[in-house]
């Protein structure tokens, strides 16, 4: 499986909260909204879930990919 960075919904969903724009395109977002809503939390939750959730104990012929 592989996973690419693209728009998550967070920064919708969280940005307001932050007084930020909440539908910034990617290219005009702020270093916070980069960081933290568009890049670095999505996939790190994906991958946490991923792991506790013991995905690669149920099918240890999978591998993923982050690019």
């Amino acid at each position: 499986m592989t996973f690419h960075i693209s728009e998550s919904g967070y920064n919708e969903l969280l940005s307001v909260h932050w007084g930020e724009d909440p539908n910034p395109s990617s290219h005009q977002q702020s270093a916070f909204q980069w960081t933290s809503f568009y890049g670095d939390l999505p996939i790190m939750q994906t991958i946490s879930g991923l792991t506790f959730m013991n995905f690669f104990g149920r099918f240890p012929n999978i591998r993923v990919m982050s690019v």
